[in-house]
């Protein structure tokens, strides 16, 4: 079984790992900022399917796909030396050999996309127009001369394409975990607003959302952890709120699905007993403590109800109690922080 623990990003889910890494039937990533976020970042095994089965258009979709795939894994299996320690530096290999597996056409060549790339430069343009220059004049007597070609691939049986893309995902976990639980636990490996789509990927797959008060999102994101956020609109209150809304808009299909549970970062801190009996729902029971304590409510408390620690905010608070009151956390009849420590 694969969990995944999901958030919106500042919404919580770090917490929860927290809470996971205190009970003994789990296998979980050692390292806090390793993020499986294969199958749904642009350019991910889901853009690849779409390009390849759901949307092709000629050769041309399936070539590009396949081409930013490859690039975009070369890219994460480099992006830290945690990712790397992580997965013991064999995502090239891996991904090299899941590519060989799918490809069904495979041949040396270049259209209008290889231009198009190199003239995003000054130098790229004026190398792209020489060659092509040069080769026009040699095909006129007769002679050809091969420039600017690359590997380009096609992959047509998609059933193939998804058994292969399943063991491409297990084989990445598996380096991850070469003593691994029955039950695995993934930093975010779906999206938060939709996760049942990166499904077919995993095999007996989990998704625990974590989601928070917008409140204090929109704080967090403003003024606490400004430049971790910055993608995060929050120049404008009415931007945030919209962003918010947008965000969300898939809850009601995914809280229909009987592997996905949506719990509160709140609820986390202040009745954690009502949420591990959520998740215990769709994953089992969470078994025997391992007597290690990594998640501390008692320190956590003093990152909710952030909106009232900054005042100067009153208004833009108003505005997402009036537009978003059904994503409201009730604090009422809970416990103020002190606002003296932070752990975000």
């Amino acid at each position: 079984m694969v969990i995944g623990v999901c958030g919106y990003g500042y919404t919580g889910s770090g917490a929860l790992l927290d809470l996971f890494r205190e009970y003994k039937n789990f296998s979980q990533c050692p390292f806090d900022d390793v993020e499986i976020m294969l199958t749904y970042y642009p350019d991910g095994l889901e853009s690849l399917a779409y390009n390849l089965y759901e949307a092709p258009s000629r050769f041309m979709s399936s070539d590009i796909a396949i081409y930013r795939f490859e690039r975009f894994m070369y890219q994460y299996a480099r992006s830290s030396k945690v990712v790397k320690a992580a997965t013991h530096g064999k995502i090239p290999e891996i991904t090299e050999e899941f590519l060989k597996n799918i490809t069904d056409i495979e041949w040396s060549g270049s259209w209008l996309f290889d231009f198009y790339q190199k003239q995003e430069t000054n130098i790229g343009w004026f190398m792209s127009r020489a060659f092509r220059t040069i080769q026009r004049i040699l095909e006129k007597k007769g002679m050809y001369i091969p420039l600017n070609q690359r590997n380009m691939r096609l992959a047509v049986d998609e059933e193939r394409f998804y058994k292969e893309a399943r063991a491409y995902i297990g084989k990445i976990i598996d380096v991850m975990y070469p003593d691994k639980h029955s039950r695995v636990i993934l930093n975010q490996p779906f999206a938060a607003n939709f996760p049942t789509k990166s499904f077919v990927f995993f095999d007996d797959p989990r998704a625990i959302i974590v989601d928070r008060d917008p409140r204090d999102v929109y704080i967090l994101s403003k003024r606490a952890v400004k430049s971790r956020s910055e993608w995060i609109p929050t120049d404008d209150v009415n931007k945030f709120i919209k962003y918010y809304r947008w965000m969300h808009s898939h809850f009601d299909k995914e809280i229909q699905n009987e592997n996905v549970v949506i719990v509160n970062y709140e609820d986390l801190i202040f009745n954690s007993e009502l949420v591990i009996e959520d998740i215990e729902k769709i994953i089992g029971e969470l078994g025997e403590k391992n007597g290690e304590r990594h998640f501390f409510p008692e320190v956590s408390i003093n990152n909710t109800q952030l909106f009232k620690k900054y005042p100067e905010y009153i208004t833009d608070i108003s505005v997402i109690e009036r537009e978003l009151p059904e994503y409201l956390y009730d604090f009422s009849d809970k416990q103020t922080p002190k606002f003296d420590t932070e752990t975000f």
